[in-house]
């Protein structure tokens, strides 16, 4: 498979990151519920992560002082290897688990939030998705965006360092703001994305290679160092 030098870079710094960093499952597993709660976050980690990654620190900053608040892990390979399929493998996920908790949990209000290639799939859960990956070579699987009745409770989408990230989107943040990166939406996918533009918030560092086509890999690593609070705040906003 061909991987680009910004894949092969990230795949090195990713992975020398998520062995350092000290893991949050287990404090998550212990809020995650399965009972219906006022506030539900969706946590799509990035790639190499381990559940939850880094956003732990984001959930935490949402959850504190809400009574019912509880979280779901997206479960998707978050590789690079079989790029197509781990990302696709996530959104059929995500679809499935946003979907099937708003029927069941109709008060709930349901929060997405994704890091990296988990926010190439919660974008793709709001936009729908599908087509050629050229950076990797391989085709994603096509589909739909989240149904209507299940985006109505989507009250809030974060996003960080998104693989799909889009010049000059009215909910784009950050030095990144005006650049594009691996791979932006274009078309119908992205008008589909901007129907949902004032419940999103996207964070991009304006040298990160990822978001922004950068070249300080450090700029990637470090979202939930400089924007917990402003990602915390902005949903607490919509809830």
């Amino acid at each position: 498979m061909y991987t680009t030098p910004i894949f092969v870079s990230a795949l090195l710094a990713l992975a020398q990151a998520a062995q350092a960093a000290p893991s949050l499952a287990t404090k998550m597993h212990m809020r995650r519920q399965a009972n219906c709660t006022n506030v539900q976050v969706f946590v799509a980690r990035g790639s190499l992560e381990e559940i939850p990654g880094r956003q732990g620190k984001l959930v935490d900053a949402v959850c504190k002082d809400i009574s019912s608040c509880g979280s779901t892990d997206i479960q998707y390979p978050a590789t690079f290897d079989a790029y197509c399929k781990s990302v696709g493998s996530g959104v059929a996920f995500a679809l499935n688990a946003v979907e099937t908790y708003a029927k069941a949990c109709p008060n709930s209000k349901i929060v997405l939030t994704g890091y990296s290639q988990g926010a190439h799939l919660m974008g793709d859960v709001m936009s729908g998705a599908g087509g050629l990956i050229p950076n990797q070579n391989c085709t994603q699987a096509k589909t739909a965006p989240l149904a209507a009745a299940a985006a109505e409770k989507v009250m809030a989408v974060t996003l960080f360092g998104d693989v799909r990230h889009t010049a000059s989107q009215t909910y784009n943040l950050g030095e990144g703001a005006a650049k594009s990166g691996i791979l932006p939406r274009n078309g119908t996918q992205l008008d589909g994305l901007n129907i949902h533009s004032e419940k999103i918030h996207s964070w991009c560092n304006g040298e990160d290679p990822v978001c922004s086509s950068g070249n300080d890999m450090e700029q990637h690593l470090t979202y939930f160092d400089q924007f917990t609070d402003d990602a915390a705040a902005f949903i607490k906003t919509k809830l």
